[in-house]
């Protein structure tokens, strides 16, 4: 049996100079997915916040002031050019009713791993009515 000696002082065989090499090379691919779908996951999670949160605001202005389109206009994020549905508060100030702001977004896909080039978040806003 043939032993080296390195020289920190410790004793290791010569079959096991290459194992820390080929241990990263088996590792390194997962490690490089897991950081790419985490940052996938985060860029999704902030759009969807963001449509959400738009969505919202723009359900209050049409419960309050009747005018939803003032709240949206120039505030939709890029990539957010899909339809914006709105379902306001009728003109006799029904109580109990609410005003229903639907927002959908297909925004580009930061690394295009997991499901394609783009996703699609559908936003929806709700806020009662004040009759």
């Amino acid at each position: 049996m043939r032993v080296a000696v390195s020289e920190g002082g410790g004793m290791r065989r010569r079959s096991e100079h290459g194992a820390a090499m080929l241990e990263f090379a088996l590792i390194a691919p997962v490690l490089v997915l897991l950081v790419m779908g985490i940052i996938e996951y985060g860029v999704q999670y902030s759009k969807r916040a963001e449509l959400n949160n738009l969505a919202f605001i723009a359900a209050r202005a049409e419960a309050v002031h009747k005018s939803p389109s003032a709240a949206v206009s120039g505030q939709l994020p890029s990539g957010a050019g899909g339809p914006v549905v709105v379902q306001g508060c009728p003109s006799t100030g029904t109580p109990g009713t609410n005003a229903v702001i639907t927002i959908a977004g297909t925004f580009s896909s930061p690394t295009g791993l997991f499901g394609g080039n783009t996703f699609t978040i559908n936003a929806k806003g709700v806020a009662r009515c004040d009759g």
